[in-house]
């Protein structure tokens, strides 16, 4: 059990098979733990991309929660935690965090959670609503803590299963500081140079509706040509994007990069950053913008609303094409009043969203747990 004469040791558990919000997610907050003098170290199924990056940072990772099946994981994941003996086991998404439950009782470990998205799984599913729902709110019971990253998630967890507000804490997302770089350098290294330049980071997939993104700048270009988009992610929409942009002849003006592990210099070099998801939990990438002095333009409700303050630090549209294609053309048009928002933005990530903040948040919620 956890007590002040030693280091506190968490094993942060993730079922994971690509890189996104919460794989960044669970990067900075290892290592910000770790800054601040607790053990810690990432357990998950071996992700090549995640391994190779908390390498990078020399994050201590194992890999112990592989295998084709359910059990077969959550057999590996007891021997490990068995030989290690951590203090507290930290899940991040609903795979991890049933066999962190099933895993810390016969261990006597406490879990704690982190729910990163509106939607779940069982959402998605007709047939397997109601199950899935029922062994999730099992497992809640089970968890010391459940961390909402923003307000929207932890309301629709309160609805979905009737949480109490003494088992729930919100603490947002946190980025860490950028470091200064040279704009022109940056611009260097972005795919294009433009009056404005537009980005988008983010999976492409439906829920993140980058198609409407598209059909904006289709209509921006009928105004000014005084534009250009990098669109940065990977996904099941992307041929579509593809294929969107040669139909509205903007293939000169967007540049499709693919994934990428550091978008710093895009993000440098950008003038505002575009997110069109309208079932945003967060918004990591809006924070990113944010945190490097950039606008958002975002669609309003749910985390967008709560990082976005509407023409103080970026634009809050409507759903559709045509108001997000007004937003976008707001910044273009007061180049002075983008770079302002942009500047109350960073004001705002300094004042309530640093990595430091979430991490000192999160530990006192490990010290209750474990004691």
């Amino acid at each position: 059990m956890y007590s002040n004469c030693h280091p506190l040791y968490v094993m942060q558990v993730l079922d994971t098979n690509g890189i996104a919000g919460i794989e960044r997610h669970v990067l900075t907050l290892a290592e910000e733990l770790i800054a601040q003098g607790v053990t810690c170290e990432i357990v998950t199924n071996g992700s090549n991309a995640l391994t190779r990056l908390a390498s990078q940072s020399a994050i201590p990772f194992g890999t112990a929660f592989n295998g084709d099946t359910f059990p077969g994981k959550c057999w590996r994941l007891f021997r490990y935690v068995r030989e290690k003996n951590p203090d507290i086991l930290h899940a991040h998404n609903g795979n991890s965090k049933m066999a962190a439950v099933l895993v810390g009782g016969l261990l006597n470990k406490p879990v704690i959670f982190t729910q990163h998205f509106l939607r779940t799984r069982a959402d998605h599913s007709f047939l397997l609503r109601k199950p899935l729902s029922y062994c999730h709110a099992k497992a809640n019971s089970h968890l010391k803590r459940i961390i909402a990253v923003s307000e929207c998630v932890a309301e629709g967890m309160r609805k979905r299963y009737g949480l109490k507000l003494a088992n729930l804490a919100v603490v947002p997302l946190g980025v860490k500081e950028p470091a200064s770089r040279n704009v022109s350098e940056s611009r260097e290294c972005a795919p294009r140079s433009s009056a404005c330049l537009i980005a988008y980071i983010g999976r492409l997939e439906s829920e993140r509706q980058p198609e409407l993104l598209i059909d904006a700048l289709g209509i921006v270009n009928e105004w000014t040509d005084a534009w250009g988009a990098c669109i940065i992610g990977e996904g099941s929409r992307l041929r579509s994007c593809r294929q969107l942009t040669d139909r509205l002849h903007l293939s000169s003006k967007i540049t499709f990069t693919g994934w990428m592990e550091d978008v710093t210099d895009i993000l440098n070099a950008a003038d505002a950053l575009a997110n069109p998801c309208a079932v945003e939990s967060f918004g990591l990438s809006t924070l990113e913008a944010m945190a490097n002095g950039k606008p958002v333009v975002a669609i309003n409700g749910n985390g967008s609303s709560e990082l976005v303050q509407d023409g103080e630090t970026g634009i809050l549209t409507e759903n559709n094409p045509l108001a997000f294609s007004g937003g976008i053309l707001r910044l273009i048009e007061n180049p002075e009043r983008a770079k302002e928002m942009g500047s109350n933005g960073k004001r705002r990530f300094q004042e309530h969203y640093t990595a430091r903040k979430m991490t000192e948040s999160i530990i006192a919620l490990y010290k209750e747990a474990a004691t």
